[in-house]
């Protein structure tokens, strides 16, 4: 069952919630480079140890991996912090994506991250509370 399916069946009785999901979702998706959000995702479900396909897998060593440019690194060592503990964040990291993405490519980075990941936690909880076999 894909993401999107799990969705519309847990959400099946609220579909207000639903479209109100689905509406930040692609908020999310317009806001930010989808090549990026979608790094920065498979990111976030490789640590909330979600399932990644074959190929999407993001390696303990992105940091120092040649494959990654400046700007991708900014972005996941933001986005890593972010899902570990964003109280703890210091101005070190979001100044690094603000000098890459421009101060309202922060704020929409940040934003979209935000809606990646509690999308992704929501998605977990509904498979371990088996959610998704509801008819």
């Amino acid at each position: 069952m894909t993401s999107d399916d799990l969705f519309d069946t847990v959400l099946r009785s609220r579909p207000d919630v639903g479209v109100a999901m689905q509406e930040a979702h692609d908020a999310a998706l317009a806001a930010v480079d989808s090549d990026l959000l979608e790094l920065s995702r498979r990111l976030v479900v490789s640590m909330l140890g979600g399932p990644v396909a074959v190929g999407d897998e993001i390696s303990a060593g992105w940091s120092s991996s040649l494959e990654i440019n400046d700007r991708e690194r900014a972005c996941l060592a933001f986005c890593e912090q972010f899902v570990i503990d964003v109280a703890s964040m210091g101005d070190e990291l979001p100044a690094a994506v603000a000098s890459q993405l421009g101060p309202d490519g922060l704020s929409d980075y940040a934003n979209a991250l935000l809606v990646i990941e509690q999308r992704e936690r929501l998605r977990l909880t509904w498979q371990l509370l088996g959610s998704g076999s509801r008819s």
